[in-house]
């Protein structure tokens, strides 16, 4: 938005420029083509202050959708790192060798409650990257 602001004072001093040479041609007399021509370059200029409107507004609508989708992806990002805090602390336990020393039961109760949490975290994980994935 800032480069498009930056023309903003180009566009104000064309603006200005056309007004004086239609007050200086207003102030004597001119002939019809003077008139035509005036009218031409009128009509120029709003055409210019219209395009540069357009610009600002469509360069600031784009702005904002950027912003909203930095602030999905630092979600999206903060809901990886949730899932990665969990899942690689889990992974080492299933993966140790104590844990496959336990006895039957017992290694079974573990893995209940793994099974259990991983479905608890991936549903999380899942809904919070659906809110995130909407945006396209």
């Amino acid at each position: 938005m800032a480069d498009i602001d930056n023309h903003k004072p180009a566009v104000d001093s064309l603006n200005k420029a056309v007004e004086e040479l239609q007050r200086e041609l207003k102030s004597r007399a001119y002939q019809p083509s003077e008139h035509k021509k005036t009218a031409q370059l009128q009509a120029k200029i709003d055409d210019i202050n219209q395009r540069y409107v357009n610009v600002s507004h469509t360069t600031a609508g784009h702005g904002d959708y950027l912003s909203e989708l930095t602030n999905k992806l630092n979600e999206f990002e903060d809901e990886v790192e949730k899932l990665e805090d969990w899942a690689l602390p889990a992974l080492g336990t299933l993966e140790s060798k104590e844990i496959s020393r336990l006895p039957l039961q017992e290694f079974g109760s573990k893995l209940q409650v793994g099974v259990k949490t991983q479905h608890f975290h991936s549903s999380c994980f899942i809904h919070g990257f659906w809110q995130w994935s909407v945006l396209y």
